[in-house]
């Protein structure tokens, strides 16, 4: 390998280029530290240019249901990041104050970026925004919007639920009827067979009924779990004590590579 790079001329340039920076004088160090500087202060300067953008983090719930039920998590992440959902974001945004057209396409990118969490049944919602206030505004704004489309989302669960329920109470009460007929012929048997064939129908009955009952109990907590529960956050919304771009240090430290590049570079030209 040493022997085709001798024969490349790779190794000739190079010693060639050694050659032409020595010797490595204080004016040319003075050349590269300049640089070096100036390539830092870029970096600074352009920090301080570019807006601060601070992340407010919230894990929401996609559970349209107690019990259990979960709404397709992939189903509702889609709905979330889709156009029609962020624009109605946007108008609420833009109702609430909110018009700057940086931010507005920054808050867009946001719930682009929207995803399923670990956890099943949540959703990892990001907002982003020029200020503490306005990420913090943004995601109630979210927050609400996902709450009025779970609701619109599960209106028709709910009547389904209410449906059974119904068709449920008229069972029991046909049961009951049966059992309470059954009371009333008890002084009209006679013989041991005939009442050990009413024993054993009339605790049927009641079997039944227990059992009604017990789904009875579990639809009408369904019912109203559905009706009066929102999707809920696991956590409460956060957001970044410190702005989450730019950051200076990295911006300081790109800027000196790059100066020191340069300096290299004007020394070679120089030399």
């Amino acid at each position: 390998m040493a022997e085709s790079a001798r024969q490349s001329g790779i190794v000739p340039r190079l010693a060639t280029w050694l050659r032409r920076v020595q010797p490595f004088g204080a004016r040319d160090a003075r050349v590269v530290l300049a640089a070096v500087v100036v390539g830092a202060a870029a970096g600074i300067a352009a920090g301080i240019v570019i807006k601060p953008r601070w992340e407010a983090t919230a894990l929401y719930e996609t559970a349209l249901i107690g019990g259990g039920n979960l709404e397709s998590v992939p189903e509702m992440v889609e709905q979330f990041r889709s156009t029609a959902f962020i624009e109605s974001v946007v108008t609420a945004a833009r109702a609430n104050g909110i018009t700057d057209e940086d931010e507005i396409e920054l808050l867009r990118e946001s719930l682009r970026k929207t995803r399923s969490h670990a956890l099943v049944g949540f959703v990892d919602v990001r907002v982003r925004a020029y200020s503490q206030a306005h990420a913090l505004q943004l995601m109630d704004l979210v927050i609400r919007r996902m709450q009025e489309i779970q609701a619109d989302r599960k209106a028709p669960i709910v009547d389904d639920y209410r449906k059974t329920l119904a068709e449920l109470q008229k069972t029991i009460e046909q049961v009951r009827k049966d059992a309470s007929r059954l009371l009333e012929r008890a002084e009209e048997i006679s013989g041991d067979k005939a009442l050990l064939a009413w024993v054993m129908e009339y605790t049927s009955r009641q079997g039944l009924l227990a059992e009604l009952y017990r789904s009875e109990q579990q639809l009408r907590e369904k019912v109203l779990d559905s009706a009066n529960r929102p999707g809920r956050l696991l956590v409460p919304v956060e957001v970044t004590s410190e702005p989450i771009n730019p950051r200076m240090f990295a911006l300081a430290v790109i800027g000196m590579i790059a100066g020191l590049a340069l300096g290299l570079a004007l020394l070679q030209f120089r030399h």
